[in-house]
């Protein structure tokens, strides 16, 4: 029962462990998507940085100037002929020096631009610091990650996803960037750059900038997965070894109900003697020995005289700690490779391997007289009767029946003796 209750137990742990894994597995994205937001706002006008883009370094004569409003900065600019490349644009300064801001967990960007260029495209530009590639004198080595759009074929704010960030083509031949480096890296933005974008058209517009918005998550997506994964994997490892341990601890659970369930069977269960049942397993056991260690073999048969009377008068629980007592007795004076058996009631039987007749008789004699001479309950002293019978072979039913009819003799000529069968 104790045993079941332990299986039943386990199994309702494993369920609610695995319940809760599921439960986790379900709610964290849920709670992924809902919340652990975060981001960046830039509010224009800024207390950033804040200067103008042309094109006067490529020959150019573009025009352009800063407009500043309560909620908006306004580039109102002329692309002018001049330049191969005409362009206009506003640039912020993100960092005051080569440590920028690390935008790599934001996942999701809104632009609230507005243009009244409707021919020329415009471009958000992201420039990245690194020494790798970079020199912090020269804006051109710093890292661009663009995109281009035509604001008026587009709703304000326009959204993009970081990860349409591209580097472009002539910044990695013009610089010879390594293939380690190609890709987008929003690790050390140091600039913010909104310039016209790559179709060139000569035109006056204006660009009006509110806000920006950066958006991401404090844990990234693939990072909350691999944990959720890890929580996984560890916990089949933690079930694996549990189950390992469980079995060990359950083997040694049932080896023991085992032998307590053995010695019960073969055990008396108020004397702690073998019973009949374990007197048979042991002989069986026995039977493994050399003949030289085993025979003659012995067996003393005894009845306590009178037992009856002893429950009669003092009642059995009286009787049943002479019967314990008796066994401690006979127990503490037999030699430890002698079987003590409760034969039924007040009987008992000693089994004596290696031992002759005369050799058993001495001892039924001392068993007896070791009796009268200590009592073994409040005073009581106890008599037996001993019949005494020996064997060259493994019969021991045949020689126990035979130590039996001796013990009639005994109990037949008084009582209180020890007789044994013929030599």
């Amino acid at each position: 029962m104790f045993l079941s209750k332990r299986i039943i137990s386990s199994f309702r742990t494993q369920e609610l462990l695995l319940m809760c894994l599921v439960a986790i597995t379900i709610a964290a994205p849920i709670l992924h998507h809902f919340s652990l937001n975060k981001s960046v706002v830039w509010e224009f006008p800024t207390t950033m940085k804040t200067e103008i883009v042309n094109d006067h370094a490529d020959g150019g004569s573009s025009i352009a100037q800063l407009i500043y409003t309560d909620s908006s900065l306004i580039l109102s600019y002329s692309l002018q002929p001049g330049s191969n490349f005409p362009l206009a644009g506003i640039k912020f300064h993100t960092a005051e020096n080569e440590k920028g801001k690390n935008l790599t967990n934001f996942d999701s960007v809104k632009v609230w631009l507005n243009s009244t260029d409707t021919i020329n495209t415009v471009k958000i530009i992201f420039k990245n610091y690194n020494p790798a590639y970079s020199t912090i004198d020269d804006p051109v080595s710093f890292k661009y990650n663009e995109i281009e759009y035509k604001p008026n074929t587009h709703e304000s704010p326009f959204s993009f996803a970081i990860q349409d960030l591209t580097v472009p083509s002539w910044w990695i031949g013009q610089r010879q960037i390594p293939i380690e480096h190609i890709r987008p890296d929003l690790s050390n933005i140091v600039e913010l750059e909104i310039p016209t974008g790559s179709t060139h058209k000569i035109n006056n517009a204006q660009i009006e900038l509110s806000k920006i918005v950066l958006s991401g998550k404090y844990i990234a997506a693939e990072v909350l997965y691999l944990f959720i994964l890890f929580i996984w994997m560890f916990s089949a490892v933690a079930y694996l070894v549990f189950r390992f341990l469980h079995q060990i601890s359950l083997n040694k659970e049932l080896k023991k109900q085992s032998e307590n369930l053995k010695t019960a069977a073969e055990r008396d269960s108020l004397t702690q003697t073998l019973n009949r049942n374990g007197m048979f397993n042991k002989i069986e056991e026995l039977k493994n020995l050399p003949p030289e260690h085993s025979f003659p073999i012995s067996v003393i048969m005894m009845d306590i005289d009178f037992f009856k009377k002893i429950n009669d008068t003092y009642g059995h629980a009286v009787g049943d700690e002479v019967l314990k007592n008796f066994t401690v007795r006979i127990q503490g004076t037999i030699r430890s490779r002698d079987l003590l058996i409760r034969w039924g009631g007040e009987e008992f039987i000693v089994i004596c391997l290696n031992t002759h007749l005369k050799q058993g008789v001495i001892l039924a004699e001392k068993l007896r007289q070791s009796l009268i001479d200590t009592p073994i309950h409040n005073l009581m002293s106890v008599r037996i009767s001993c019949g005494v019978a020996s064997t060259s072979h493994w019969d021991i039913e045949e020689v126990i029946e035979k130590a039996d009819m001796a013990l009639y003799q005994a109990k037949s000529q008084g009582r209180n003796k020890v007789c044994h069968t013929p030599v």
